[in-house]
């Protein structure tokens, strides 16, 4: 079993790993990027077969974009 996540870009594979995914989000919370991936990778099983269409994922969480960080007034 790879341990990347693969997702179509207008049509083209590409995939993410571990340790680029990890390196993309600073290296600081190395847990929190497994957790991500492994529920991704369980979702996406259960949404198709085949990769998804990247754009045409979404993931909410409880965590703000951090674009709405900066309109919050502390």
């Amino acid at each position: 079993m790879s341990n990347a996540i693969t997702v179509l870009d207008n049509g083209h594979p590409i995939s993410f790993t571990f340790d680029a995914t990890n390196a993309y989000h600073g290296g600081g919370s190395p847990g929190g990027v497994t957790h991500a991936l492994k529920a991704m990778r369980a979702a996406f099983r259960l949404l198709s077969d085949t990769p998804l269409e990247r754009r045409e994922v979404t993931i909410v969480t409880a965590f703000p974009d951090p674009e709405d960080a900066t309109r919050w007034k502390w």
